[in-house]
């Protein structure tokens, strides 16, 4: 398993890296597969934490050009990339590490809450535990290990047994074979 890495260190990697990659392939499928959830949900604001790619962000923008869209990453690469392929007058960027500074976020803002990156954070529990109440919530977690991934759950159980007691849990899909889905709403 890995552990939480720096700014530096995704900058350097990002830099090594076409970082569109992470707007193809299995996050593409990723992003359809959601942005169709996220639509489902109709929202009138979301926000996406720890958001990497864009593509999910430009997906959900095709099919609800209205909604007020809010993208945070901390990674400067991040933010360059997405602000290059997302123009809409409706989206906000937020560039800090949501890790450090998630009582900051006014998240009575926003009715749907994404996150695809939870692997990154070491303050996953305590994120999902300052969402408000009644709030939708949709994570994406992948079931691989890697550098900077915190922690690596593999199984339905393992996910309802760290994230069971902070979210009413409705659904967990297989969405390729390497991510899993979570419906749930803050409890």
């Amino acid at each position: 398993m890995g552990e939480k890495r720096s700014l530096a260190w995704y900058f350097a990697e990002h830099q090594k890296i076409d970082f569109d990659i992470f707007n193809r392939g299995i996050h593409l499928k990723r992003a359809e597969f959601l942005s169709d959830l996220i639509v489902s949900s109709n929202p009138h604001s979301i926000l996406e934490i720890a958001a990497g790619g864009s593509i999910l962000a430009q997906q959900v923008l095709q099919k609800l050009p209205d909604v007020k869209y809010c993208f945070n990453d901390f990674s400067p690469v991040a933010l360059e990339h997405a602000g290059a392929r997302i123009k809409s007058k409706n989206v906000s960027f937020i560039g800090f590490d949501i890790d450090n500074f998630y009582e900051a976020i006014i998240w009575e803002d926003y009715d749907l809450i994404i996150c695809v990156s939870l692997e990154h954070l070491e303050h996953d529990k305590e994120i999902l535990q300052e969402i408000p109440k009644g709030k939708k919530v949709f994570l994406s977690i992948p079931n691989i290990d890697a550098l900077d991934h915190i922690r690596v759950l593999k199984t339905n159980e393992e996910i309802m047994e760290r994230y069971g007691s902070i979210l009413n849990i409705r659904k967990i899909t297989d969405c390729t074979k390497i991510f899993k889905i979570v419906e749930a709403w803050t409890i």
